[in-house]
């Protein structure tokens, strides 16, 4: 993949995660009154045809300013970043910059509140759950990505491991099984197998900071350990963002300025003039 092809992936992920943010919240804003009348916590859920669970809710006010902080957050990161590595080959900061759109993406669960009000059936809430974990999954098989070329010059060549990247996602998103229980702190449908779920993302969580630490013990740079420290932060904030509560996300958007700041600064200094 040229250089000129991670921009225009860049720029067209970029600028569809703003168009599509604005469109969202621009029809929350526009219909705030009628969707606080549904909101979980109004009691209107309780005697709708999904069987939802009332724990952790938080309400519209909440969710629409958390929401729209954090994509603003990682939009404007993943467009810092860019504009001072656009002329840098690496590949860690390319895959750092999906990382961070991807979560700008999981704004898409705000549409939830539009399938309430539209009162669409089952079927097309299910799909905003998976387009949620679809998301989810590409930002951290991203990050993921994003250690493994900094450990194995083959992930230099990033066509087809991108792809596989989102095939991975896909066929993850459109496999789990749905139940019908709607949890509101995350706005998505709880998975049938819970725990098998919470696993899959565990190992994945884990698998991120290990590659660094590896290449810390065979370089013993301190550089490497500054950037393991980095995608944790990272990976913390992608956990409490999508667990929306104020002071998790609150932790969440310090946690994410710090590791991007921190990632973006170690990768110039090892790569950029290298």
């Amino acid at each position: 993949m040229t250089l000129a092809s991670r921009h225009r992936i860049i720029w067209f992920l970029f600028f569809s995660s703003l168009i599509l943010n604005g469109l969202i919240f621009f029809f929350l804003i526009r219909r705030f009154d009628d969707l606080s009348a549904l909101h979980p916590l109004s009691g209107v859920y309780q005697s709708w045809w999904l069987n939802i669970s009332l724990s952790g809710g938080v309400t519209l006010t909440t969710s629409l300013i958390m929401q729209g902080l954090m994509s603003l957050a990682t939009l404007t990161g993943a467009l810092t970043a860019f504009l001072v590595f656009k002329r840098s080959s690496s590949q860690e900061i390319f895959y750092f910059q999906l990382f961070l759109l991807c979560l700008s993406l999981l704004s898409f669960r705000l549409v939830s509140y539009g399938a309430a009000w539209y009162r669409l059936p089952f079927s097309y809430t299910v799909i905003i759950s998976r387009a949620v974990l679809f998301f989810r999954f590409s930002s951290l098989l991203f990050l993921l990505l994003s250690g493994l070329s900094v450990f194995d010059s083959r992930f230099q060549k990033s066509d087809p491991f991108f792809l596989a990247a989102l095939l991975i996602s896909l066929s993850l998103a459109a496999t789990i099984p749905e139940s019908n229980r709607f949890i509101q702190n995350t706005l998505t449908y709880l998975p049938v197998n819970e725990q098998s779920l919470f696993f899959l993302f565990m190992i994945i969580k884990i698998i991120i900071p290990v590659n660094f630490l590896w290449f810390f013990y065979h370089r013993k740079t301190w550089d490497y350990l500054l950037l393991t420290t980095a995608v944790i932060l990272s990976i913390m904030a992608e956990s409490l963002f999508y667990y929306m509560s104020v002071t998790g996300f609150i932790a969440g958007l310090l946690f994410l300025t710090i590791g991007t700041v921190l990632f973006s600064q170690r990768i110039y200094r090892l790569y950029l003039w290298r």
